[in-house]
């Protein structure tokens, strides 16, 4: 237990030492709102960690991101043989990398 606390606790440390080390080496003020609103939204997820881990929730945005993912490839998957169709082609007669299939 005492391992995660203070694994936890030299993350956090070690993000904030790099952020603020990045946010002094931007050449202007343009970005700086937007770099501090990011910062923030990650600061806000490492700070979460030992809640999640306790409540046994800290694989759940990963299999999120996962499910997301492979609906996003699933769509694009099916806009492609869409327009394929559209275009009279076969999508066996696409070769995919030197091989016909």
């Amino acid at each position: 237990m005492f391992a995660f606390l203070y694994e936890w606790i030299r993350n956090v440390a070690f993000y904030l030492v790099i952020i603020t080390a990045v946010i002094q080496i931007l050449p202007n003020d343009t970005y700086k709102k937007y770099i501090h609103f990011f910062t923030g939204l990650v600061l806000i997820l490492l700070l979460m960690t030992p809640i999640l881990k306790i409540l046994g929730m800290e694989n759940l945005s990963a299999s999120f991101w996962k499910k997301e993912g492979l609906k996003l490839k699933m769509e694009e998957i099916e806009k492609e043989t869409e327009f394929l169709q559209g275009e009279n082609i076969e999508v066996e007669d696409i070769k995919i990398g030197g091989e016909n299939k």
